[in-house]
């Protein structure tokens, strides 16, 4: 554990130096498989602003008909909304009956380094 606890503090301290100082950011973990293999359960993330969403980013919404933040990549953007879908999920979110996304409902998007997620191992478990 403390060795998970090692890692995941290592890779936070990369994170703060890698992102513009001042740039307001979020720390977080993703609590079931709905984005595996992309990003497995407990696994952290960093959330970025975002000004405006695009098709394959990755976001955290507020869905107030599960009454709790979601992280699932967002596959298309239509003016009336934002269609959103887990990595590990079969459908989309809006296919198994959520309504589309609003981009106020939006908090902001996983960082990412090149093409790639950063993601944080084990920070839920720690």
């Amino acid at each position: 554990m403390i060795q998970k606890a090692g890692i995941a503090l290592g890779l936070l301290v990369l994170v703060a130096l890698a992102v513009p100082a001042g740039a307001p950011l979020q720390i977080s973990y993703v609590a079931s498989d709905s984005m595996s293999p992309t990003i497995d359960t407990n696994e952290g993330y960093v959330l970025v602003p975002v000004d405006a969403v695009q098709p394959g980013d990755v976001i955290t919404f507020y869905s107030e008909e599960r009454a709790t933040y979601v992280t699932h990549r967002a596959t298309q953007v239509t003016p009336d909304g934002i269609v959103t879908k887990g990595d590990g999920n079969p459908s989309t979110d809006q296919d198994s009956g959520y309504p589309l996304v609003q981009p106020s409902d939006v908090s902001g998007k996983l960082l990412t380094v090149g093409r790639s997620l950063v993601v944080i191992p084990f920070l839920g478990a720690v």
